[in-house]
């Protein structure tokens, strides 16, 4: 899940031919996010876009910020917390949480927005995202892991400027909120997508 935000975008972002070598991705884990989880997403990360990946220690999330709303994080605040470790080389800032996450989202014309869960949202163009493991869990471990890589990596190529994608196996086809959808995408990005993010 995407959204555009209007403002000033960060001045370097990354690419996926060009060179990052002195950019960095920082991946934040919040609460009890278990660390091996992460070493298969930080190499790939890095295979991928041949940057430096930092992991974070873990870091709490406000509890406040789920109350009012049945336990479930507003994605756009997340994004918010992640903003602050924009610093320096740091392009790209990776939030991940076993939490639910949704956005805002007006439904059958009410004027009321109603929860809508998502599994990830970033902004267009913009280094920053979340994504939330809750419902990619599977009782094989690596097929979690796989999930969760590709369901950052989704985030990261909106992230970069890459709109959803019609191409079969494309990692940033629109129907990979799907979780049969997901399990059978390649995991990369089609070669139109590679065109358009550099």
């Amino acid at each position: 899940m995407a959204s555009i935000l209007l403002g000033c975008s960060h001045a370097q972002h990354l690419s996926l031919e060009g060179s990052n070598k002195a950019k960095i991705i920082i991946i934040q884990p919040f609460d009890d996010f278990e660390p091996e989880l992460l070493p298969g997403l930080k190499q790939q990360l890095s295979n991928l876009f041949r940057a430096e990946v930092i992991i974070n220690k873990n870091k709490s999330l406000p509890q406040a910020l789920a109350d009012k709303f049945g336990g479930k994080f507003p994605a756009d605040s997340l994004l918010r917390l992640l903003e602050k470790e924009q610093t320096g080389r740091v392009v790209e800032v990776i939030g991940l949480t076993h939490k639910e996450i949704f956005i805002p989202k007006l439904l059958g014309g009410s004027s009321i927005p109603a929860i809508h869960p998502v599994r990830g949202y970033g902004y267009i163009a913009e280094g920053i995202c979340i994504v939330s493991d809750h419902s990619l869990t599977s009782l094989d471990p690596r097929q979690t892991e796989a999930r969760l890589v590709k369901a950052t990596l989704h985030e990261v190529g909106h992230n970069i400027g890459l709109a959803h994608c019609s191409s079969p196996g494309c990692i940033m086809l629109e129907q990979s909120g799907d979780i049969v959808v997901l399990d059978k995408i390649a995991g990369s990005f089609c070669k139109q997508c590679k065109t358009q993010a550099n």
